[in-house]
Order: structure tokens, then C-alpha cells, then sequence
């Protein structure tokens, strides 16, 4: 999908009506398989989230997304502290992520259409995906390198007090946890990973999307 929406190999239109194609349907593939995996895979790692001795050593954390409650598995402490702080993180900011993701790809979808139909003027469908790379790339960094950490100083405090319980298979029935975005993508490949995925495409993204715009501004 980032391929489609950033290279466009198809052509504009073809890509971008792509791309919206697999953003509209995945949660129609990828959720239900998700759904059924969550009570044996941890979402933060994506491993098993049970010992080796067969015993749940997770917790289930009732997370709340746009698309409903449900309840995911921690394999370890370590990775619940580090799920919970990320989450935590993500909900405080999670307008500005909504806002950052969403509406860049809004504008530059758009942007990238009329350019192609020259409609904007001097502003090409290269600056379009420019614009896409550097709008994503600025919101998703704080996020990967920031989340677990600054998540986790900050609001470990609060974390609900049912994680003394880990190892028992308990239900967290404190205050729920919520995401501002739907975590069946993530619990693919283990939050950490797509945190990983972040830091690395978003400093990458944000230097092509700085030397594009500093080489548009030196051409006039």
C-alpha cells in the first residue's frame, strides 16, 4: 500500500485506487485472522504468548480501537509495560495522529490527482509524494522512538494495577486501553516491529521528503 501511495508504479490513478482498495478491505482479511490469534500470540512481540511449559504467561489487555473492544495477550511483563506505555502514549496524542496520517494521505492523495490532470500549476506529482513521505514520516517517528519510552515514564505509575497478576491468565478490569487506530495491522508482525518499521521509514522518508523540497526551492 505505502509503495503504491509513495512510487505510484501503476500511474497515478491506478495506484492511488490500489492503495485505497487494500486500505478499505484488509480489515476484512486481516482482522478476523488477527481476532483469532489474539489470545495465543503477544501483541508486542508477535510470539507465542504462552510459556514453555504450556501455561499462560500473559496477561489479556482489553484494548478499545475504532473498530471495537478486544482482548489481546502479553507474552511476558516486560512486553506488557512496554504495550501499555505505547498505548498510553498513542491515546494521549492520538489526535494528532489521526490528523498527521490521515490527512496527509488525504491531501497528497488529492495533490498527487490534480497534479497528474495539471491542475496545480507548477506543483508536480513528485512534490505530491514528497509531501505524502514528509506529513508521514514527522508523525510517526515520535511515535516509534518516543512511545515506549516517554509512555511508559510518564504513565507507568498508572498502569492498572492488574499487572502484579501476570502469569495468571487474569483480564485487566481496570481503566480500558485504548488506540486511536484499529490494531489488527500491528498484531500482524508485533507492535515492536511496526515501531521498528517507523523509526527506520520515517527518518528515511523525512530526509527524501527535506531534500526533494530543498532541491524544488534551489530549482525555483
Amino acid at each position: 500500500m505505502l509503495l503504491l501511495f509513495t512510487r505510484m508504479p501503476f500511474g497515478v490513478l491506478p495506484s492511488v485506487a490500489a492503495g485505497l482498495t487494500l486500505m478499505m478491505t484488509h480489515p476484512l482479511y486481516a482482522r478476523p485472522w488477527a481476532l483469532h490469534h489474539a489470545s495465543r500470540r503477544c501483541l508486542w512481540c508477535g510470539g507465542p504468548a504462552t510459556a514453555g511449559t504450556g501455561a499462560s504467561a500473559g496477561t489479556a489487555l482489553a484494548v478499545t480501537d475504532p473498530r471495537g473492544t478486544v482482548s489481546w495477550s502479553a507474552c511476558s511483563d516486560e512486553h506488557r509495560v512496554s504495550l501499555v506505555a505505547m498505548l498510553q502514549f498513542a491515546a494521549r496524542h492520538g489526535t494528532l495522529l489521526r490528523v498527521g496520517i490521515l490527512g496527509t494521505v488525504t491531501v497528497s492523495l488529492i495533490a498527487a490527482i490534480l497534479a497528474d490532470r495539471g491542475r496545480l500549476g507548477p506543483f508536480y506529482v513528485s512534490d505530491a509524494k514528497a509531501l505524502f513521505k514528509l506529513g508521514v514520516g514527522l508523525t510517526v517517528l515520535p511515535l516509534g522512538w518516543l512511545g515506549p519510552r516517554l509512555g511508559e515514564r510518564n504513565g507507568a505509575a498508572s498502569t492498572p494495577a492488574g499487572l502484579a497478576d501476570l502469569g495468571r491468565g487474569r483480564t485487566e478490569s481496570a481503566d480500558a486501553l485504548s488506540a486511536p487506530f484499529p490494531l489488527h495491522l500491528p498484531a500482524l508482525i508485533g507492535v515492536n516491529a511496526v515501531l521498528w518499521l517507523f523509526r527506520l521509514i520515517g527518518l528515511i522518508w523525512l530526509a527524501q521528503g527535506a531534500f526533494h523540497a530543498v532541491e524544488r526551492v534551489s530549482r525555483g
